[in-house]
């Protein structure tokens, strides 16, 4: 289940960039398949993690996000009993990982559950990324008129959880109207505009700066735009975007589905009804 804004964004994005591990945090794994998240601890009690993938490496990694700070004593203790029974059900070698966002360094934990057996969680945090150095490589990329890479794109949506001068509402606000202005494909575009909305309560409290960047949110991509005003003079263009859309729409319900999202919460990202989802 999702509880939070931050694991909707953080799934998302595992969802879209399976290197987003390996690239982006600088892990070394790729992520491969997603796993069932519901396990039964040693104690008998029921517990759903956040993410449970399987790599490429043939590890499990168990993808936890966090808004507060770690606190190791608790964590350890907490991710040694997710870390076996992810190892006892599948036999596969289980890192931890945490993506914080309030943590001011990134560190790890390792420990051993017995002679050769060992474990690793790595706390990886973004305030360690500088948001000067995305925005200008993402403003370097909209001079140039090419297209954001994977990198980008994160950065884009995450920028206002990094290290910066500026306060957290003014690296959002800058955030969303680059957004405007970006090269990227029309999916693409849809993962950072949900982002930045799920985002937009928890971070931007001035009521007046609220209508200015919702007007943002919403303002139509220029690039975008002019992408799709090309296409659309292609005969059977429309037609052919349509079934895109329809089997893109079916794979992310299929993933979401396997990661325990309820029936409301694919209707709310994919911003479809309940009658229109019983259709995939």
């Amino acid at each position: 289940m999702v509880h939070n804004y931050k694991d909707k964004v953080f799934k998302t994005l595992s969802m879209d960039f399976p290197d987003f591990a390996k690239d982006y945090l600088g892990l070394g794994i790729t992520f491969h398949q997603f796993r069932p998240t519901e396990f039964i601890l040693r104690t008998g009690e029921s517990r759903f993690l956040d993410l449970l993938i399987e790599s490429e490496e043939a590890v499990m990694l168990n993808l936890e996000f966090q808004g507060t700070n770690v606190n190791r004593f608790s964590t350890t203790k907490r991710f040694i009993e997710y870390i076996i029974a992810s190892y006892l059900r599948h036999e596969l070698l289980t890192f931890g990982v945490i993506l914080s966002t309030k943590t001011e360094y990134s560190y790890e934990l390792s420990f051993e559950i017995q002679p050769g057996c060992k474990f690793t969680i790595y706390v990886v945090s973004l305030k360690e990324f500088e948001a000067e150095k995305a925005l200008n490589a993402i403003k370097d990329k909209i001079k140039a008129n090419e297209y954001l890479d994977k990198n980008n794109i994160c950065d884009l949506i995450l920028l206002c959880f990094m290290s910066s001068d500026l306060t957290q509402e003014e690296l959002f606000r800058e955030a969303c109207h680059l957004t405007n202005q970006v090269k990227v494909k029309e999916k693409h575009l849809d993962l950072i505009k949900t982002s930045q909305l799920w985002f937009f309560e928890e971070i931007v409290r001035d009521k007046t700066l609220k209508e200015e960047i919702l007007g943002e949110i919403y303002m139509k991509n220029k690039n975008l735009l002019l992408q799709i005003e090309d296409k659309g003079r292609e005969e059977g263009r429309e037609e052919g975007r349509e079934e895109g859309r329809d089997e893109r729409d079916k794979e992310i319900i299929t993933n979401l589905r396997e990661l325990n999202y309820s029936n409301e919460d694919i209707c709310d990202i994919l911003k479809i009804s309940l009658a229109e989802l019983v259709n995939y």
